[in-house]
């Protein structure tokens, strides 16, 4: 599908994991797919003398998750400057049997402030199917721009895209949230519901452990 940076743009990408001198290491268990992170534009000199601006990725916690690729980076970092808003979520974990690291894959979304009402609404929606296990096509044609904006559940009718074959020695780890971190997502969003399910799970595993030990050592 062709897009322009007209009103909106986005791609998938796996986030690199250095950048000059810094390096990001990934708990990959600690990673939600489909959670939205924080994306900060980067301006600094490298060791040349250079001026260089960067794309980093941080996780909630605050915590380097990676980079943009540089493809992409002057891009995204281009529109951010001048003033589209930019957004990102994990669209996937993976692992490298090498190195024994994690890596994460990224849904990147940028678009015109004056087109977030629909466009905003769109991005929600497809970061909702990541966090499903879906793999939406976010990459929008200006026909489908037009579509998205006039029906803000557009997301749902967009068709799921293939991930892309890894290279040798590098696998998926986690493609879809668990039911564990959805709770705990639900509940740091203050949902009342939600929270009483999350305590309620907890409370559930630490009975279940507690009659494990008492069936097991005391009994």
């Amino acid at each position: 599908m062709v897009q322009t940076d007209s009103r909106y743009f986005a791609t998938y990408c796996r986030l690199d994991a250095d950048s000059e001198d810094i390096h990001a290491t990934v708990n990959g268990d600690a990673v939600s797919v489909g959670l939205e992170v924080t994306l900060k534009r980067e301006e600094y000199v490298n060791e040349r003398g250079k001026d260089v601006v960067r794309c980093a990725v941080y996780s909630p916690r605050d915590e380097l998750m990676g980079f943009l690729p540089a493809n992409f980076a002057r891009r995204v970092a281009d529109l951010m400057e001048a003033g589209w808003t930019a957004r990102v979520c994990a669209a996937a974990v993976g692992f490298h049997e090498a190195t024994r690291t994690f890596w994460v894959e990224a849904a990147v979304f940028a678009y015109e402030a004056e087109y977030a009402d629909g466009l905003g609404a769109f991005t929600t929606g497809c970061m909702k199917r990541l966090a499903a296990g879906e793999r939406p096509d976010i990459r929008l044609s200006d026909k489908l721009i037009d579509a998205a904006l006039e029906n803000k559940k557009f997301y749902k009718e967009v068709r799921n895209t293939t991930s892309p074959k890894q290279p040798k020695g590098d696998a998926y780890y986690k493609r879809k949230r668990t039911t564990t971190e959805s709770l705990i997502v639900s509940g740091s969003e203050k949902k009342p519901g939600c929270i009483v399910g999350t305590v309620l799970f907890y409370v559930a595993v630490v009975a279940i452990i507690a009659a494990i030990v008492y069936f097991v050592f005391i009994r």
